[in-house]
């Protein structure tokens, strides 16, 4: 039972409260703006791991959106910029990626994130 509860409930709960603690403080103003940004990190995220053909869809995506919300929190009263965009989306999917691969693919995990935050970057 412990194991079980350790590899399927526990992950859920940290991507649950990664994406929670992003949401909760958001303004109303800024909130179509959080959304855009997890909605674009998941179909970045998606879109990566169907041309590499690594993992699956789901978890790319949960990685993607992870990055986004991270990259908007971390733009949050600041002017963008593009190396910490990329930076924040990196380290973001990278930790992602071990609570929900268990550290199968870090470097992929960091590439796809690095551009999921480019991409928010350029489309503000």
């Amino acid at each position: 039972m412990n194991k079980i509860l350790k590899k399927r409930l526990l992950p859920s709960l940290i991507a649950t409260g990664l994406i929670g603690a992003t949401f909760i403080p958001a303004k109303p103003a800024s909130a179509d703006r959080l959304l855009k940004d997890v909605v674009t990190g998941a179909g970045v995220g998606a879109v990566s791991g169907v041309v590499t053909k690594k993992g699956s869809t789901v978890d790319n995506a949960i990685n993607g959106a992870v990055a986004g919300a991270a990259v908007n929190a971390a733009n949050r009263g600041k002017k963008p910029s593009l190396v910490r965009d990329a930076a924040v989306g990196a380290a973001a999917s990278t930790v992602s990626g071990v609570i929900t691969r268990k550290r199968k693919r870090p470097v992929q995990d960091a590439v796809s994130g690095a551009v999921t935050g480019i991409l928010i970057n350029q489309t503000r």
